[in-house]
């Protein structure tokens, strides 16, 4: 999930520059391949949930790895309605090299999400 995370950081910039650059065939690929990479990380996320077989009912400490990563998930979603939103306003022809706002504030929240996983994934997964 971490690789994928970088590699979706990697793609996001892509279409950062292609925007800019007026490369809207670039931007389009890049923005399609980012979300990939956000269903791919929720695909992931479910797996980690099934492989770990928490018990909420349990202990205190089960729930909070819930709620933690939980709020990841929810913040992924957001993030992944925000880059499909700028895609959609790209095909629409609404941002150029001139005016690409959208996309580099879709790309900011992008890059929050993702470091957000990297500081869940050292706290939990590895300090578990």
């Amino acid at each position: 999930m971490m690789v994928t995370s970088a590699m979706s950081v990697i793609t996001m910039t892509w279409a950062v520059q292609a925007i800019r650059n007026d490369d809207r065939k670039n931007a389009y690929i890049a923005l399609g391949v980012t979300l990939l990479f956000g269903v791919a990380n929720l695909n992931q996320q479910v797996f980690y949930y099934n492989d770990m077989k928490l018990k909420v009912q349990a202990n205190i400490p089960d729930l909070l790895i819930y709620v933690i990563t939980g709020a990841h998930v929810a913040m992924l979603i957001g993030a992944m309605v925000f880059v499909a939103l700028a895609a959609f306003r790209a095909l629409a022809g609404q941002y150029t090299s001139r005016q690409s706002d959208g996309i580099q504030a879709a790309s900011y929240f992008w890059y929050a999400t993702m470091l957000m996983y990297t500081l869940i994934y050292f706290g939990i997964y590895v300090t578990k």
